[in-house]
């Protein structure tokens, strides 16, 4: 993680500069802070010489040079008028900093907690999430192949060992580990989609503006099961009840799954159900282990909800 501060007006009209842009410097230029997220720091750029506002993204990771390629290529690749990402400007490797257009946007993760859009509406807006995908797997699509199932036991061996005492008091979630594991060379027989990945999808990185949808924070830089972006969302959609705060929600999660699943679906070839329930209670259970482990109230918090949420799902397979 990379360590820095936030950006002065001064120093953002220098990166502007360095940048390939037909801009009058003469010109009033605004410059704001927009907001922290867990990786980055991002700032707006408006001028009456630009066209439209710009974003700038300081990224704390070391993928910063990775996500910038990602969405070249992206831009590229995509030609969807409705599914998009946005388009990227400029990369300044010397700042980490990512320079793209501004997305006046609301996220999928705010739209599912706004009270003034209805539960059919907010489908909506989760079959859109799913057409977004389902295309970007489409276009990033290699071919079929098998899973490697055993690396991924290996991976969540290694997980579970440190929250092996907590897991010892919780003999549902040992059922599920050995099934897990019982399972694994049947699993490993079954070929799915295989391509890049987004790699972080989830309902924060989902942005809806003037009817397309954007896809944000893609990486591509490793190939792998397309399913697991699927896992990714539908486990997200688990947390979100917790981070909000709003337990009412939970009736309305499993129906938010199915409903991406079927839009998912729609353009697919078949979703293989059983390897994804094997990939979604593998991923659950190294989530568990993380949280567990923590030992904060939120964190405790966090592993009793996916426990629960880990026994439903083991016992409706």
């Amino acid at each position: 993680m990379l360590r820095f501060g936030r950006l002065s007006n001064k120093a953002l009209r220098e990166l502007l500069q360095s940048c390939p842009l037909d801009l009058d410097f003469t010109e009033e230029i605004n410059t704001s802070f927009l907001r922290k997220t867990r990786n980055s720091l991002l700032y707006l750029v408006s001028s009456p010489a630009l066209p439209s506002t710009l974003l700038i993204k300081q990224v704390k990771t070391n993928d910063a040079e990775a996500q910038y390629n990602a969405l070249v290529s992206a831009t590229e690749k995509m030609e969807n008028a409705i599914y998009l990402v946005p388009k990227p400007i400029a990369y300044i490797s010397q700042k980490s900093v990512i320079v793209m257009e501004y997305i006046n946007s609301k996220s999928l993760e705010n739209i599912l907690f706004l009270n003034d859009i209805s539960l059919a509406n907010k489908s909506e807006y989760i079959k859109g999430s799913a057409q977004w995908l389902s295309y970007f797997h489409r276009v990033y699509r290699k071919g079929f192949q098998t899973v490697d199932s055993r690396k991924k036991i290996a991976d969540l061996s290694k997980t579970v060992s440190v929250a092996e005492t907590a897991l010892s008091k919780h003999s549902d979630l040992v059922s599920v580990q050995r099934w897990l594991e019982s399972t694994a060379p049947y699993i490993q027989t079954r070929k799915t989609a295989f391509g890049y990945t987004h790699g972080d999808f989830k309902q924060g990185n989902i942005l809806y503006s003037e009817g397309s949808v954007f896809g944000i924070d893609l990486l591509l830089e490793e190939m792998g099961e397309q399913l697991m972006d699927l896992v990714q969302y539908t486990n997200h959609l688990l947390f979100l009840t917790i981070t909000h705060k709003r337990k009412s929600y939970n009736e309305y999660v499993n129906g938010w799954v199915d409903c991406f699943l079927d839009a998912y679906a729609e353009n697919q070839t078949m979703i293989d159900m059983e390897v994804f329930y094997w990939l979604r209670l593998q991923h659950l259970m190294r989530y568990w282990s993380f949280e567990i482990s923590r030992k904060n109230p939120f964190s405790l918090l966090q592993a009793n909800k996916l426990r629960s949420e880990i026994s439903t799902i083991y016992h409706s397979i």
